[in-house]
This record gives structure tokens, C-alpha cells and sequence, in this order.
């Protein structure tokens, strides 16, 4: 029932997070809440302060909640450019992560259930203040539920183009 820890990353130059482990499990930063019989264990933030930031092959910051508690919230701050793209694919599902056997690239602040002790917790919140977003494909930003907690809400302020494309 304890709670994941924040994660805090300030970056002079770059951040980049770019490949999934070769054993299928997805590389990045991760403050979960998975709990066991009804965890009230939330979520930690996650927050990344870089000039540039960029996510690829399946990698992804994650601060899903499978608990009665909320999921952590996610804010990025960066001057020059958010970007990703990518996935990973052809592993068996994995349960702890809810991915699947596609991993995209992104940032997931998801309730996905299992472990809830009345009413499942709420997503988390993702913040993105960025010079430019660009998403490739097989990119995602995922705030939603597959369970009775709320997905969280989403808000990103670029200064100069947002793309979205695949």
C-alpha cells in the first residue's frame, strides 16, 4: 500500500529515451502503482525539464496505476522540442504493463484496474510545454482507462508547431 516515488530530471543539453529492451520489456522512466488486493499505493510524478526531449522505439514515460489510487501526473518542459516515434513489437503480452505485444512510444498515465479495492483510481494528468511536439508513428500520449477510474486530461502549449503523423 506504499506510494511509487517522484522522478525529477533537469537536462542541460538533451533527454532522450530510445529503445525497448531487447527482452520486450519497454526502457524509460516508471513511477507505478500496481499494488496487490486492493493497494492504495499511488503513482509517483514524473517531471523532465530538457531542451530537447525525444522518445523512440517503444520507450516511455509511465506512471500507470492499477490501484484504488490515482495514477502519477507527467509535465514536460522543454524550450526546444518534444519528439516521438516508434514501436516495439513481436513480444508476448506483458502483464504488468498492460501493453500487449505492439509497444508504442510515449507518455502513459493510465488506470488499467486489477488491483482495486472499491472504485479503481484516476489516471494521471500529462503537461506538455514545449518550443515543438512532433509525434511519428507509433507514437502515443495516453491518458485513458480500461477500468472505473477517469482518464486523466492531457494540455499541451507548443510556441511553435505541433505535428501529428502515422
Amino acid at each position: 500500500d506504499g506510494d511509487a516515488g517522484s522522478i525529477t530530471i533537469t537536462a542541460t543539453d538533451h533527454l532522450g529515451l530510445l529503445q525497448s529492451s531487447p527482452s520486450g520489456r519497454p526502457s524509460g522512466l516508471f513511477s507505478n502503482s500496481v499494488g496487490e488486493l486492493g493497494s492504495l499505493g499511488k503513482a509517483g510524478d514524473i517531471v523532465i525539464a530538457t531542451p530537447t526531449l525525444q522518445i523512440t522505439g517503444g520507450a516511455r514515460i509511465d506512471t500507470t496505476t492499477a490501484t484504488s489510487s490515482r495514477g502519477g501526473n507527467v509535465t514536460i518542459n522543454t524550450t526546444n522540442s518534444t519528439s516521438m516515434s516508434g514501436e516495439n513489437g513481436g513480444f508476448p503480452p506483458d502483464p504488468l504493463f498492460s501493453l500487449g505485444t505492439i509497444q508504442s512510444s510515449g507518455i502513459f498515465t493510465r488506470t488499467i484496474g486489477g488491483n482495486c479495492a472499491g472504485s479503481c483510481g484516476n489516471a494521471g494528468n500529462v503537461s506538455i510545454n514545449t518550443g515543438s511536439l512532433s509525434m511519428g508513428a507509433g507514437s502515443q500520449i495516453n491518458s485513458g482507462t480500461s477500468s472505473s477510474g477517469p482518464g486523466g486530461t492531457i494540455s499541451i502549449n507548443a510556441g511553435n508547431t505541433i505535428l501529428i503523423s502515422g
